[in-house]
């Protein structure tokens, strides 16, 4: 059996099964049903998500190790650096690793920026 995807019109997935295998003498595939209907598909949909805590994606990796990266290089230096890259990193990881009504705060960015850039008025 061989399942592929594909897109429909609507932009919704849909799974396709067909069966391949031996097949007789009128070149059906042995033990299967004749084929004079359509094929089934089923619409894909989202995994579940499981918990309220939204997805941890590999940007929010790369920012904690360039945080982290920021400490280890000002270790030993002035105080005020220090400070200044304990500053960075502590903002770095709240805006990365705090989530918000269940998105991430860059994800509100997002979302804020797409609003602001939406035009609100009726056209003339």
């Amino acid at each position: 059996m061989t399942i592929h995807g594909d897109q429909t019109a609507k932009g919704a997935g849909a799974v396709t099964a067909t069966v391949s295998g031996p097949t007789d003498r009128t070149g059906a595939v042995a033990g299967a049903p004749p084929d004079d209907g359509p094929r089934i598909t089923a619409p894909l949909r989202p995994a579940p998500r499981l918990g309220l805590r939204p997805r941890v994606h590999t940007g929010q990796l790369v920012v904690t190790q360039v945080a982290l990266a920021g400490l280890g290089a000002t270790a030993g230096r002035s105080a005020p650096l220090v400070a200044g890259a304990v500053l960075t990193a502590t903002l770095l990881l709240l805006v990365t690793w705090a989530p918000t009504r269940g998105r991430w705060w860059y994800e509100w960015l997002g979302v804020w920026l797409r609003r602001a850039g939406r035009q609100r008025t009726l056209p003339p």
